[in-house]
């Protein structure tokens, strides 16, 4: 008679090594924190959640969902994207002065680009 294969078949995993960490995208919640100047205490508080839960989010223990980097983004005053890259902490960067130019600074702003990628500089 032919063994039979069971069925359910118990597993037992023992953990080895570093403590399993979720799988999310890198992201820069940490560093946008600390560039708009707030603690994670700040956070949790203005987020109605425990300062555990930022730090567990910041050191990738614990992984974000849309509804945290959109409440992030609101608090930080940036978009949900932009908390996947660094914050520019420059704020004489170049998009940093595009979003304060009004339509006509944009478009000289655009030209002059355009100028300087075509002839190059001579420093």
């Amino acid at each position: 008679m032919a063994a039979t294969t069971p069925r359910y078949v118990r597993c037992n995993f023992i953990r080895m090594g570093r403590p399993f960490k979720p799988s999310s995208k890198r992201h820069y919640i940490r560093e946008w924190r600390v560039h708009r100047g707030y603690s994670q205490e700040q956070v949790a508080e203005e987020l109605s959640v425990s300062k555990a839960t930022i730090s567990r989010l910041e050191t990738g223990d614990q992984p974000y969902g849309q509804r945290m980097l959109e409440a992030l983004a609101k608090l930080f005053g940036t978009e949900p994207a932009n908390l996947l890259m660094p914050p520019l902490s420059d704020t004489e960067a170049l998009w940093e002065l595009w979003k304060q130019a009004q339509p006509l600074e944009k478009r000289q702003i655009t030209d002059m680009a355009r100028i300087i990628l075509k002839t190059g500089t001579d420093a």
